[in-house]
């Protein structure tokens, strides 16, 4: 009974040695077939597929100027920057911030624009402040993969 299960055993790691290096074979090809066109920051469509009419660019690629970075301004020092210390739900005990309050999207939509907001802004404030939404979130997250408070709203 051994030698027959041996015999499957190796079978099968030769069939997926053989499948291992098949799968590197193509990859190869395909590199070598032809360089990715288009946006170099996402996958777009390639071949004879129409190009996207709309690409996400990457944070921070376009910078406000003028009446933009005046609103963003005026967002920082208003309520988007000094919700934390005003409004209990976005304060340390936060379900998002490991605290036991609140739970549910309000704390993930804030958190969205301020991170969002301090890395346009490219200041440093904000930054620490969205910085601890960010950290919670992956110092926290379980075994099975989920990020986000334990108990429901």
């Amino acid at each position: 009974m051994k030698r027959g299960s041996s015999l499957w055993r190796s079978v099968i790691c030769f069939l997926l040695c053989i499948s291992l290096l098949f799968s590197y074979a193509v990859a190869a090809l395909a590199d070598q077939a032809s360089e990715r066109e288009g946006n170099q920051n996402y996958f777009s469509n390639q071949g004879e597929l129409v190009d996207d009419a709309f690409t996400m660019l990457p944070l921070g690629a376009v910078q406000p100027e003028e009446w933009l970075r005046e609103q963003l301004l005026l967002q920082k020092e208003g309520l988007l920057g000094n919700m934390q210390d005003n409004y209990p739900i976005y304060s340390d005990s936060n379900g998002w911030r490991g605290g036991s309050g609140d739970t549910w999207e309000k704390g993930p939509y804030y958190f969205r624009g301020l991170m969002q907001t301090a890395f346009i802004l490219n200041d440093e404030g904000l930054k620490a402040k969205a910085m601890e939404w960010i950290n919670w979130t992956l110092d926290n997250q379980r075994e099975n993969g989920f990020m986000g408070p334990l108990q429901d709203g």
